[in-house]
């Protein structure tokens, strides 16, 4: 309902916002072959979600996808994709054409949802950490503040339980050897993934 609202008040009051959420869901594999996936949380919210954002005029969603993703993760992957942030966010918007991904059409009051499933290589979350603080890095990769790898598996039992948000997850940790603690997903993520096919989307990244 929260992120709904936002989008709402942004397409009215933003001639450049357009209420559709763009985003990717990240992961990779641990040293045993499991899927992880990658959350981040920002300081306005309670809950860890994917990366995404708005859809701006003018631009395709596998841009607006790319874009944010870019700038939400601290600008860790932009490398991999180019040398700057516009070069890495074309070149990744590329690679998201053609591949599969998870659409929730628009329905009242929640926007339409476009979700990109992307392999990345694994970044300790300590070091998007340390990437916030650094004051040389650019205030639009400041959005994000905590990051948190977990098992798709978990992921995957949150979203078939009839519980809410405060579930436990698999911290991933430099050796890929987690401890256990609990953290709080955000209800709009799993609102969305509960609803045409989100379950089967995360579930297609398992090996």
């Amino acid at each position: 309902m929260f992120r709904s609202i936002i989008f709402i008040v942004c397409a009215l009051f933003s001639p450049n916002i357009i209420a559709v959420y763009c985003g990717i869901m990240p992961y990779s594999y641990d040293n045993q072959g499991e899927a992880i996936v990658l959350l981040s949380k920002d300081s306005s919210r309670k809950g860890y979600d994917f990366f995404g954002g708005s859809l701006e005029k003018k631009e395709s969603i596998r841009h607006a996808a790319a874009r944010e993703f870019i700038e939400e993760s601290v600008g860790l992957y932009t490398k991999l994709y180019g040398k700057t942030f516009k070069s890495a966010t074309k070149k990744l918007a590329k690679c998201l054409y053609r591949k599969p991904f998870f659409h929730l059409p628009k329905q009242k009051n929640h926007p339409a949802h476009y979700i990109y499933p992307l392999q990345v290589s694994y970044i300790p979350p300590q070091e998007f950490k340390n990437a916030i603080i650094n004051p040389k890095l650019p205030h639009c990769f400041k959005e994000k503040k905590d990051f948190v790898w977990v098992y798709v598996t978990d992921l995957i039992l949150t979203l078939k339980s009839e519980r809410k948000v405060d579930l436990q997850v698999q911290r991933i940790n430099n050796d890929n050897c987690g401890n256990k603690s609990n953290i709080m997903l955000d209800n709009g993520i799993i609102k969305t993934l509960r609803q045409g096919g989100g379950i089967k989307f995360i579930e297609s990244i398992e090996r």
